[in-house]
């Protein structure tokens, strides 16, 4: 606790990581999976430090606890939202996990509408096949059905076929921005399938979905060859 009130920005910053729950790359620690109240006076005072590394620390911390207190973190977001860009930036990245799980509550403290009425047309795929190495290419249209502005969170997601027959779906942001009633956007993203250390590909039926604020509302399948 004395740390995070150290002159030094390194000490606050070591304040938070070393108490983080579950480190990346590291060993977890038990204890604080299931009591992280522990470190959260820790949080509060350096929630507003001046050092943008230390604010995302901070926010990597109550990502941590996210994932196995959802409630909790939920609910010292909505105490915190609004009071400053830097505070509400550091929310952002901190329900990150939530948000890409399309948790309505995490949706709602950003303005966003889990019952909006959005429609996606459109969706198209250049080719029903990809093969390892290359890029998929796809386009899709939103269109607003609201009589007034609307924050839109878009978002796709790709099902990734895995050695065990299982599939392991990843988040890819799009854009969030207000639409205007009616508004009709058209969107043409690529997607790599170049093997990366961390995602290895295998031949197979992927699925690629579009979401808006949380929701499904389109979705392909295709599939990856060698």
């Amino acid at each position: 606790m004395e740390w995070s009130s150290h002159e030094h920005p390194g000490v606050r910053r070591l304040s938070s990581e070393g108490s983080r729950p579950r480190l990346p790359w590291g060993m977890g620690i038990p204890g604080l999976k299931q009591d992280p109240e522990k470190t959260l006076p820790i949080l509060e005072n350096l929630k507003d430090d001046k050092d943008e590394v230390v604010r995302r620390s901070v926010a990597n911390h109550l990502n941590d606890i996210s994932k196995d207190h959802p409630d909790l973190v939920l609910k010292i977001a909505q105490q915190w939202i609004g009071f400053s860009k830097e505070r509400d930036l550091l929310l952002k990245h901190a329900l990150r996990g939530l948000l890409k799980s399309g948790n309505s509550k995490a949706l709602a403290i950003f303005k966003f509408d889990s019952d909006v009425k959005v429609k996606i047309s459109n969706l198209k795929l250049k080719s029903k096949t990809v093969k390892i190495g290359e890029d998929l290419f796809f386009s899709f249209t939103v269109r607003s059905e609201q009589s007034k502005q609307t924050r839109l969170r878009i978002e796709y997601k790709i099902q990734y076929a895995k050695i065990s027959g299982k599939t392991s779906k990843k988040v890819f942001q799009v854009e969030e921005r207000l639409f205007q009633p009616n508004e009709s956007t058209s969107y043409q993203k690529k997607q790599s399938f170049k093997q990366m250390t961390t995602r290895v590909h295998i031949s197979g039926k992927h699925v690629l979905e579009i979401y808006i604020n949380g929701n499904l509302k389109s979705k392909t399948d295709f599939q990856v060859i060698v």
